[in-house]
């Protein structure tokens, strides 16, 4: 009901009637229409929430958490001598290593990062401008984790994990009872 469907003809002014927001995402529906994207591409973008469990600080979110940082989160793709970012770009993602072999240089040097190791479990950069220039080594995936919502949620996060301690079990407990 007043939505574009897939392969229909678009009329520019009825879209436009409805407003400016309908005549983009019926311009978007339009053009997408006859070129369904493929397998890889669907692949490429979608990020699930159980592999996020795997890196620093997302494995102490909740289930809730974990899946509201998903639906915003990117994987991308990428091969051998592939900048993934450069050095001094400005960044609006914190950016997780799946798997590969991603070459972090910086000026302190160079650092060789492996997916699946102690080091890929941590940020490869969530800084707000990128403090080193990435280059894959070997064919690599990577997560894009929006900062923001990162960072909300894990603010929220801890806030919600406060730990209430009557005083009365606290002080019996300070006494060894």
């Amino acid at each position: 009901a007043g939505g574009v469907q897939a392969g229909a003809a678009v009329q520019p002014g009825a879209a436009a009637a409805r407003g400016p927001a309908a005549a983009v995402l019926a311009f978007v529906a339009a053009r997408t229409a006859c070129r369904p994207p493929d397998a890889a591409a669907r692949r490429s973008s979608m990020v699930n929430a159980t592999l996020l469990r795997r890196f620093v600080p997302l494995a102490a979110l909740g289930p809730s958490d974990l899946a509201e940082i998903a639906r915003g989160a990117r994987a991308g793709n990428y091969q051998p001598g592939q900048v993934i970012f450069g050095r001094g770009d400005s960044a609006a993602t914190a950016v997780y290593l799946v798997r590969g072999t991603v070459e972090l240089v910086s000026e302190r040097g160079t650092t060789i990062v492996r997916g699946g190791s102690d080091l890929a479990r941590h940020a490869i950069s969530r800084s707000p401008r990128r403090a080193a220039t990435a280059t894959c080594t070997e064919p690599a995936e990577v997560v894009y984790i929006d900062r923001e919502k990162l960072d909300l949620v894990l603010t929220w996060s801890q806030a919600s994990a406060v730990e209430v301690v009557e005083l009365g079990d606290a002080d019996a407990a300070a006494d060894g009872d």
